[in-house]
């Protein structure tokens, strides 16, 4: 009887200490949450950017600006802008715009509208790359001036020289007052 007693006072303490090391031992960790990138936004703000020469004025307002945390990048919902240069205003709405602060590119993405004083443009996507001053456009290209309208799929218009190139499936109106002649 005394080696069953010992038998299972040993049993008892081999029990207690394989439990014991079983809840003392290292437990997995759970795996790290993914990282978003860190960023941060504004909610409803304005914002006005000045060129370092004064000669650009840009007037933002959107629903959010959310700015990446390294300052390289902007996504800009439902924006309404305005653009002052060499004495012409420009105004700009599209529901979402990307602004790369390096390269100074601006992305819109669409229905784009842009209205200037003599014409109104409307795409389904514009980027602005200003080291080349090219603005390019995609899809459903509409330009309407007081002599015109055109319409075409791609876009491409180069500052300062003015040239407007559009291709795909073009069409061009004339309005009345251009070019005809009154009869006597």
């Amino acid at each position: 009887m005394a080696r069953k007693a010992t038998a299972l006072c040993i049993g008892s303490a081999v029990l207690l200490l394989v439990a014991l090391f079983l809840w003392l031992r290292p437990q997995p960790q759970a795996p790290p949450a993914a990282k978003k990138p860190k960023s941060w936004e504004a909610k409803q703000p304005t914002l006005t950017l000045v060129s370092p020469d004064g000669e650009l004025e840009w007037y933002l307002a959107a629903a959010q600006i959310q700015f990446s945390e390294d300052g390289r990048r902007a996504t800009v919902s439902k924006l309404k802008a305005k653009l002052k240069a060499e004495g012409e205003e420009i105004a700009v709405e599209a529901p979402l715009a990307s602004v790369d602060w390096v390269k100074k590119d601006l992305v819109f993405t669409g229905p784009v509208k842009v209205k200037s004083k003599d014409l109104s443009m409307k795409a389904d996507s514009l980027m602005w790359q200003a080291e080349t001053r090219q603005l390019l456009g995609q899809g459903g290209i509409e330009i309407t001036t007081a002599t015109g309208k055109l319409k075409g799929d791609k876009l491409l218009w180069q500052q300062p020289r003015g040239k407007i190139v559009v291709e795909g499936g073009v069409k061009l109106w004339a309005t009345s007052g251009t070019g005809r002649r009154s009869s006597p």
